[in-house]
């Protein structure tokens, strides 16, 4: 298909449904009679123009706007102006409130591996008597820290928004990279929904896999979440979690359950501590439900970082839920500085690099993160969803 032929098919469709709907007393920009037609006819015509990219270019990322061209039709005009369009435009609300992140302290490292070690002493009291009886060995146990490798590529054909209803999204640059679709799809949607994608899919439950060359891989391989941190860290026998039994389903036996968790998986020398218990949002209902009920009150919620509660029986313990640990029966807590996000390039995750190609906009950004627990023995967990 030639699409200059094309192109002046569409234009000479749209002039000509103009005229005959002017000289048969109907207003060209107001639907109705000839003119009706001859946006049909426009619209069938930006169907077959030919967007496509040229054989051998990388294949675009889609900007679906076969809707828009179906119920407003193919052509633009200024009526409303480019402000009134954009008020008009709602973009998707996405969730980026990390409420889960805030519980690990966010450490800047120019480094992709960190190399931790974590240490301990055994007994070394021992009965006097005059003979020198050494007792008492250092033991110093690796426990590396990874950072994944994570990016955004995106390319766009912002041509294709030309002749639609959002057109001012193109506007009339000759160069892509800028025109008003820039700015709008970095700061409105990719940045946003990157946030999102790492909070729902890797902050918890992310599990690693090297993508297949030359292919997108899903965003739940990006990088290992806390979820299968603690599993690694259980299969190599540096965390020792608590035989708790299957989580209950009642209210006061939720509570009762991690009420006990407090005495039989935190070690006394820890127990004055300030530790948060993290499990799923609909265990921390359940549980909050149960301690309003055993002690017929709804004790104090503090607002620290979101609803969070003290544990009755020793109030600097607290327990607190997660939309992003959905579905796990785990409940896991440590010391405050104990649990990290490493990051390096954090600051690339807002901002993204911006090239062009002839008429394909390309933007794409990269940084590194990765979860770490410094201390394994300081981690404090049930034994449920290991596996």
């Amino acid at each position: 298909m030639n699409p200059i032929r094309t192109l002046f098919a569409i234009v000479s469709t749209f002039v000509l449904g103009a005229l005959v709907a002017t000289a048969t007393g109907l207003d060209p920009i107001t639907t109705g009679g000839t003119l009706a037609a001859a946006r049909a006819s426009v619209s069938a015509a930006f169907c077959a123009f030919d967007l496509s990219l040229p054989a051998g270019m990388a294949m675009a990322s889609v900007i679906d706007v076969s809707d828009l061209v179906t119920e407003y039709n193919a052509y633009y005009n200024l009526a409303p102006d480019a402000a009134e369009r954009r008020r008009r435009l709602k973009d998707n609300l996405y969730n980026t409130k990390g409420r889960f992140d805030s519980y690990f302290m966010e450490v800047e490292t120019d480094s992709t591996r960190e190399d931790w070690t974590y240490s301990e002493n055994s007994e070394v009291l021992q009965p006097y008597q005059t003979a020198f009886t050494s007792k008492g060995n250092l033991t110093l146990k690796p426990n590396p820290a990874v950072l994944f490798w994570a990016k955004y590529d995106i390319s766009h054909v912002p041509d294709h928004l030309v002749l639609t209803y959002h057109s001012w999204l193109r506007g009339n640059n000759l160069s892509v990279d800028e025109c008003p679709f820039v700015e709008y799809v970095i700061m409105n949607h990719i940045i946003p929904r990157g946030h999102q994608d790492w909070k729902t899919k890797v902050s918890f439950k992310g599990v690693y896999a090297a993508p297949s060359a030359g292919t997108a891989g899903a965003a739940e391989t990006t990088a290992n979440g806390v979820r299968k941190v603690l599993r690694d860290m259980n299969t190599a026998g540096m965390v020792t979690p608590t035989a708790m039994g299957a989580l209950p389903t009642d209210p006061v036996e939720v509570y009762q359950y991690i009420d006990q968790m407090v005495y039989d998986a935190i070690p006394e020398q820890y127990r004055d501590a300030d530790i948060t218990f993290m499990m799923a949002e609909e265990v921390f209902r359940l549980a909050a439900d149960g301690l309003g009920e055993k002690h017929n009150k709804f004790y104090e919620r503090t607002k620290e970082t979101g609803d969070v509660l003290r544990v009755f029986s020793k109030p600097n313990i607290k327990f607190a839920g997660f939309s992003e640990m959905e579905g796990s029966t785990m409940i896991f807590g440590t010391l405050k500085d104990n649990a990290m996000k490493l990051n390096k390039g954090s600051a690339k995750k807002e901002i993204m690099k911006v090239e062009t190609m002839k008429r394909e906009l390309f933007l794409f950004t990269d940084f590194h993160s990765g979860y770490h627990f410094a201390d394994p023995t300081q981690i404090f967990m049930n034994n449920q969803d290991l596996s």
